[in-house]
């Protein structure tokens, strides 16, 4: 787990120092065994309870679906199963065993799937649905940002080889075009940010109003691709914007701490800075990001002084239950998919078992969680033992004499 190896290589070194068991299939149906003595929902002292937001979704081993449900704040995996569809019934039997494990699950953050949806509605009713608002908008107009520009440099490289002294009218077209969708692909960009410039929390139906205007006029720009996604997006408008009400019940609760206004406004554009820093693939924006946020948490350090480590880490921290995406499990998705790759996606419950306990009881060893491991971070306990001894544990509890 730890090395992410295949298990031919495994064979390969354990044949090496020529230890028992060293064969493929000796190892794989150990690994098989131990996995299938685990459970695939999350397993919570009897007297505790905890009350989520989650981010679920489904990956893919070819075409095998896996259902993942995570808490987006402790990484921890809620559940990991092989499924045999994405329909509405196994989304909602899926949450339904959540529920049983003693998670309370008061919102969901999820794509536009049906069938996930649909479980969603059954198993949890009263639960918020919140739009993962990465697919709703950066992943549904982002591309054609880039696919825009592409288009027109390739098209003023054409006149240039053709020796036009101006832009011929299909690159004067395409130029329009790609300027007015960036400008109003970047406008909903920024009526997502949960604070305003000024620090203070953005008007959620203002905000609305705002992004609903954009997409209506990105109908207008004649460019059929366009509309059909922005007739799309408009759809999932209403439960776009639902993590404004955490956002406000977020300043709320540290304002009652007895912050300073300023300092905390400071902060909060430190935190959505940082947010920007962790989203930015290109390097110049990365670099802006860094220098904003560290513009703010200076300003905040000069207001709050000795008290600048205490008070940031309970606004960040209050910060962090606001969630737009359901980011996490993608974040989940690219820690499994080697392990995936390796097993040629010939992937079995028991592996993803092993998986989810492996993920759940390690610790980070670096990033905004370094020194905990998801489970810590999830129930508040510390875990005295490493994940290994914990595997041993486990598995002997349920097959006493599995490693005689």
């Amino acid at each position: 787990m730890i090395g992410r190896c295949s298990i031919e290589v495994i064979s390969e070194l354990m044949k090496i120092r020529s230890l028992p068991f060293s064969a493929i299939g000796s190892i794989s149906q150990i690994l098989s065994d131990m996995g299938h003595f685990l459970p695939d929902t999350i397993e919570l002292d009897k007297d505790m309870k905890l009350v989520l937001m989650v981010a679920s979704d489904e990956v893919f081993s070819k075409s095998t679906p896996i259902l993942i449900t995570v808490d987006p704040i402790s990484s921890a995996i809620l559940k990991i199963e092989k499924a045999e569809n994405r329909k509405g019934e196994t989304w909602e039997k899926h949450f339904d065993e959540v529920k049983e494990s003693g998670i309370s699950v008061i919102g969901v953050v999820r794509d536009e799937g049906n069938g996930l949806a649909l479980g969603a509605k059954e198993s949890l009713p009263e639960a918020i649905y919140q739009v993962d608002s990465y697919h709703a908008i950066a992943h549904r107009f982002g591309e054609l940002v880039g696919k825009f520009e592409k288009r027109v440099a390739n098209l003023k490289e054409s006149d240039v080889k053709e020796r036009l002294e101006k832009n011929s009218k299909e690159t004067e077209d395409a130029i329009e075009l790609s300027n007015n969708f960036s400008y109003l692909y970047y406008c909903i960009i920024n009526e997502l940010k949960p604070f305003c410039h000024t620090g203070e929390i953005r008007n959620r139906v203002s905000a609305k109003g705002e992004i609903e205007t954009a997409l209506e006029l990105m109908q207008t720009l004649g460019s059929d691709e366009v509309n059909k996604r922005a007739k799309s997006a408009k759809k999932v408008l209403p439960n776009l914007l639902n993590y404004f009400e955490q956002t406000k019940k977020s300043i709320e609760e540290c304002q009652k701490e007895g912050i300073n206004k300023d300092a905390l406004e400071f902060l909060s554009l430190a935190w959505q800075w940082e947010k920007a820093v962790v989203k930015a693939k290109d390097i110049a924006r990365k670099h802006r990001a860094i220098e904003q946020r560290d513009i703010y948490i200076y300003f905040a350090k000069e207001l709050l002084k000795d008290r600048y480590e205490a008070i940031s880490q309970l606004v960040f921290g209050k910060l962090e239950l606001v969630i737009q995406a359901s980011s996490m499990v993608e974040c989940i998705n690219s820690i499994l998919r080697p392990y995936l790759n390796n097993s040629k996606n010939n992937v079995s419950q028991g592996f993803l078992n092993l998986f989810m306990f492996y993920h759940n009881h390690r610790q980070y060893r670096a990033g905004k969680r370094k020194g905990s491991t998801p489970m810590e971070l999830l129930t508040g306990k510390e875990q005295k033992e490493e994940w290994v001894e914990l595997l041993i544990d486990s598995v002997e509890k349920v097959e006493p004499s599995f490693f005689l």
